[in-house]
């Protein structure tokens, strides 16, 4: 998985650890807060706000998240992939299941992520 947290890192920061969105979400992979607390709680970590400009822990909160999400996907029949995994990390943890201008949006992201891992 490290292919694709590259290729989301160079889309959602130009791999700048430092990056802030719009939203609030921040560091490399542009991590939203409310990922952390999922994290923490499916898995009882201790990741802080903080560890979100930290590549390493960055890296282990985007692992852990989408592992999760991805084991619930799995249970509803639905193929892991690493389009799935990035229509789950830019739509929230049903992103694969959005329709219309969300679906939209997320497939002009796959093509983006799509393309860096070629």
């Amino acid at each position: 998985m490290k292919e694709l947290f590259m290729a989301i890192a160079i889309i959602e920061s130009s791999l700048n650890p430092s990056a802030v969105g719009d939203l609030g979400e921040v560091g490399i992979v542009q991590i939203q807060e409310c990922v952390i607390e999922d994290v923490n709680y499916f898995y009882k970590t201790n990741y802080v706000p903080e560890d979100r400009y930290c590549i390493i822990k960055s890296e282990e909160i985007f692992n852990l998240y989408l592992s999760y999400w991805t084991s619930i996907a799995k249970k509803k029949g639905f193929e892991i992939n690493n389009e799935l995994r990035a229509r789950i990390w830019n739509g929230g943890a049903y992103g694969y299941l959005k329709e219309g201008a969300a679906k939209e949006n997320l497939d002009i992201y796959w093509e983006k992520v799509s393309q860096e891992l070629e």
